[in-house]
């Protein structure tokens, strides 16, 4: 996905527009008691860092389905004053996008789209799963995830981690895709 959000941040500067990525998953670590994960980096531990992160997310979603979309808002309304005055004001470009990157729940999407109305647009990315299977295993941690399970890379042990890790995110991210396609402009 990270082509394809690459691909959207190009075309909105080509149209004149400042894009700013917001990562969901790195907002969970300002919630006390959510974001305290003893694995900091992808590289020491991929399916550790996963699956520590969707489980911060599931612990605010069991408390407000939006949460995670409320804390995107609030880090946008934290950046954009300073961002309009480093890149507006200056003329350097016609306006500011954001994107926000793991949108995984129906109620996230609708509390953005109450917060923004016609300004909001939901874009939802697919990835094929062999090709998402075969990315997560070219990444640095993934070889770290293996030998901490005890398991080899190339294993059947080691396939069942990266097809766990994308069966938990599908689930996520099924609602998500399923309510983008019911949205009307």
């Amino acid at each position: 996905a990270k082509e394809q959000v690459s691909s959207l941040q190009h075309f909105l500067a080509m149209a004149g527009f400042y894009c700013r990525v917001i990562s969901i998953g790195s907002l969970l670590n300002v919630v006390p008691g959510v974001g305290d994960f003893s694995t900091e980096s992808k590289d020491d531990d991929l399916v550790g860092y996963y699956t520590e992160r969707m489980d911060a997310g599931d612990k605010l979603r069991g408390v407000q389905k939006s949460a995670l979309a409320a804390l995107a808002a609030r880090e946008l309304r934290r950046v954009r004053p300073e961002l309009i005055r480093e890149k507006i004001e200056d003329g350097s470009h016609r306006g500011l996008a954001f994107i926000f990157d793991s949108l995984m729940h129906p109620d996230e999407e609708k509390l953005l789209r109450s917060l923004y109305g016609s300004r909001f647009f939901l874009v939802s990315l697919y990835q094929d799963p062999k090709e998402r299977e075969r990315q997560l295993r070219l990444k640095p941690g993934f070889p770290a995830s293996c030998r901490l399970r005890g398991c080899a890379p190339g294993s059947e042990a080691a396939s069942s981690l990266v097809i766990d890790l994308m069966d938990r995110d599908a689930g996520r991210r099924a609602a998500v895709h399923r309510d983008a396609r019911r949205v009307r402009r």
